[in-house]
Protein backbone atom coordinates (compact mmCIF):
# COMPACT_ATOMS: atom_id res chain seq x y z
CA UNK A 1 0.00 0.00 0.00
CA UNK A 2 1.37 3.40 -0.94
CA UNK A 3 0.50 6.61 0.87
CA UNK A 4 0.72 9.72 -1.27
CA UNK A 5 1.76 12.73 0.85
CA UNK A 6 0.07 15.03 -1.67
CA UNK A 7 -3.25 13.48 -0.72
CA UNK A 8 -5.30 15.72 1.57
CA UNK A 9 -6.02 12.92 4.05
CA UNK A 10 -2.32 12.06 4.28
CA UNK A 11 -1.46 15.72 4.88
CA UNK A 12 -4.04 15.93 7.66
CA UNK A 13 -2.68 12.77 9.28
CA UNK A 14 0.87 14.13 9.10
CA UNK A 15 -0.31 17.40 10.64
CA UNK A 16 -2.02 15.57 13.51
CA UNK A 17 1.06 13.50 14.22
CA UNK A 18 3.28 16.57 14.10
CA UNK A 19 1.01 18.47 16.47
CA UNK A 20 1.21 15.64 18.98
CA UNK A 21 5.01 15.73 18.90
CA UNK A 22 5.21 19.53 18.80
CA UNK A 23 6.74 19.70 15.31
CA UNK A 24 5.62 21.78 12.35
CA UNK A 25 4.02 19.93 9.50
CA UNK A 26 3.82 20.72 5.86
CA UNK A 27 4.15 19.14 2.47
CA UNK A 28 7.92 18.71 2.73
CA UNK A 29 8.19 17.92 6.44
CA UNK A 30 6.78 14.79 8.02
CA UNK A 31 7.69 13.79 11.57
CA UNK A 32 9.67 10.59 11.89
CA UNK A 33 9.42 8.49 15.01
CA UNK A 34 12.53 6.78 16.29
CA UNK A 35 12.47 3.13 17.28
CA UNK A 36 14.32 1.98 20.36
CA UNK A 37 14.66 -1.18 22.37
CA UNK A 38 15.47 -1.87 25.98
CA UNK A 39 16.52 -5.07 27.67
CA UNK A 40 14.72 -6.33 30.72
CA UNK A 41 16.57 -7.45 33.84
CA UNK A 42 15.75 -11.08 33.05
CA UNK A 43 17.24 -10.87 29.56
CA UNK A 44 20.40 -9.28 30.97
CA UNK A 45 20.71 -12.04 33.58
CA UNK A 46 20.14 -14.66 30.87
CA UNK A 47 22.99 -13.17 28.86
CA UNK A 48 25.24 -13.30 31.93
CA UNK A 49 24.28 -16.94 32.57
CA UNK A 50 24.98 -17.93 28.98
CA UNK A 51 28.32 -16.14 29.03
CA UNK A 52 29.24 -17.84 32.30
CA UNK A 53 28.24 -21.25 30.96
CA UNK A 54 30.32 -20.80 27.83
CA UNK A 55 33.40 -19.71 29.77
CA UNK A 56 35.53 -22.78 30.47
CA UNK A 57 37.74 -22.82 33.56
CA UNK A 58 41.45 -23.42 32.75
CA UNK A 59 41.65 -26.81 34.54
CA UNK A 60 38.59 -28.04 32.67
CA UNK A 61 40.03 -26.78 29.37
CA UNK A 62 43.15 -28.89 29.93
CA UNK A 63 41.09 -32.00 30.62
CA UNK A 64 38.90 -31.39 27.56
CA UNK A 65 42.01 -30.96 25.38
CA UNK A 66 43.47 -34.24 26.72
CA UNK A 67 40.21 -36.09 26.06
CA UNK A 68 39.97 -34.57 22.57
CA UNK A 69 43.50 -35.77 21.77
CA UNK A 70 42.73 -39.27 23.08
CA UNK A 71 39.57 -39.48 20.97
CA UNK A 72 41.35 -38.26 17.83
CA UNK A 73 44.22 -40.69 18.32
CA UNK A 74 41.84 -43.60 19.01
CA UNK A 75 43.24 -44.33 22.48
CA UNK A 76 40.13 -43.23 24.41
CA UNK A 77 38.24 -46.24 25.74
CA UNK A 78 34.80 -46.11 27.29
CA UNK A 79 34.19 -47.90 30.60
CA UNK A 80 30.42 -48.49 30.89
CA UNK A 81 30.64 -49.63 34.54
CA UNK A 82 32.54 -46.51 35.60
CA UNK A 83 30.07 -44.31 33.69
CA UNK A 84 27.07 -46.00 35.37
CA UNK A 85 28.62 -45.62 38.84
CA UNK A 86 29.42 -41.95 38.19
CA UNK A 87 25.88 -41.29 36.98
CA UNK A 88 24.36 -42.97 40.03
CA UNK A 89 26.74 -41.14 42.36
CA UNK A 90 25.82 -37.79 40.79
CA UNK A 91 22.10 -38.62 41.11
CA UNK A 92 22.65 -39.27 44.81
CA UNK A 93 22.02 -43.01 44.79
Amino acid sequence: MRIDINNLAAQQLAAERASKTGEKSGNASVSKAEDHATFSESSLSQAALIQGALATPPARAERVAALRDAIHSGTYKLNPDAMAHAMLKEAGQ
